[in-house]
């Protein structure tokens, strides 16, 4: 595991108020867009061997023996927080792209997602007997592969590429952290004393708000003959705009 792994912004945060459940919450190395270590030649992630989550195949990711839990640059939610209409304990965050120039962080991103997809139906091509009962060529799995990276089209406009980001919810409570931009967290999902909402998410994370992310990327899910990915909002940290809707003097 790299151990020039940078820290997540949880450093220093205050210890959790049911230290006994706070026991059991590892603190996996983080690595930073843009670091040293981050694992840029996504040829270096490997799969472990299935698990079974419900109907689905799970082949969980790992970046030299640790799970990968990465920073994002500054993000656009170009819808803000969008519920899953098929399943309405899983929400997400739609985050754009700037794709205006090559060398912004968000587009350097963007391509590190299109390689890492690149790289998981190569991987998945050589490994199709065992994922799928049957080979596949490469030409069948770029039919049966959900892309991570979307190009928006709507009513013959098209909009900046994007991606979805999963934010799962137990008991109406987003199951990630949020903290402001001075570190200070906002939002605990094991602390009793905090109360944000998937409404609370909505009012705060509208349309077009920028956010920074720590995302984990899980692994792959193969259902049948069809293959994805998993990235999974562990952190939010919202820059909300402040606007003067009164006298401000």
């Amino acid at each position: 595991m790299a151990t020039t792994a940078s820290r997540t912004y949880t450093d220093g945060v205050p210890a959790h108020k049911n230290a006994a459940m706070a026991s059991f919450i590892p603190t996996p190395a983080v690595f930073r867009w843009g670091a040293a270590d981050f694992p840029h030649n996504v040829q270096d992630i490997e799969y472990l061997p299935a698990q079974r989550r419900g109907t689905m195949n799970f082949y969980a990711a790992q970046y030299q023996g640790s799970s990968i839990h990465f920073t994002t640059p500054l993000l656009n939610l170009k819808f803000g927080v969008q519920e899953n209409k098929f399943n309405k304990n899983k929400w997400s965050l739609d985050c754009e792209f700037d794709d205006s120039s090559a060398d912004t962080p968000s587009a350097l991103l963007m391509e590190w997602h299109r390689n890492l997809d690149t790289m998981t139906k190569n991987k998945a091509c050589v490994v199709s007997e065992a994922w799928f009962g049957k080979p596949k060529t490469r030409a069948a799995l770029d039919e049966l592969f959900v892309d991570s990276v979307h190009q928006n089209e709507w009513e013959g406009r098209t909009y900046r590429p994007s991606i979805k980001y999963k934010v799962c919810v137990t008991k109406g409570r987003p199951a990630c952290q949020v903290y402001n931009t001075k570190r200070e967290e906002m939002y605990n999902p094991l602390n009793i004393d905090s109360h944000l909402s998937v409404e609370d998410m909505f009012t705060t994370m509208t349309k077009n708000t920028e956010v920074v992310l720590l995302v984990h990327y899980e692994g792959v899910w193969v259902v049948g003959p069809n293959l994805g990915q998993i990235f999974t909002v562990k952190q939010i940290m919202p820059h909300i705009r402040e606007d003067f809707n009164s006298c401000g003097i």
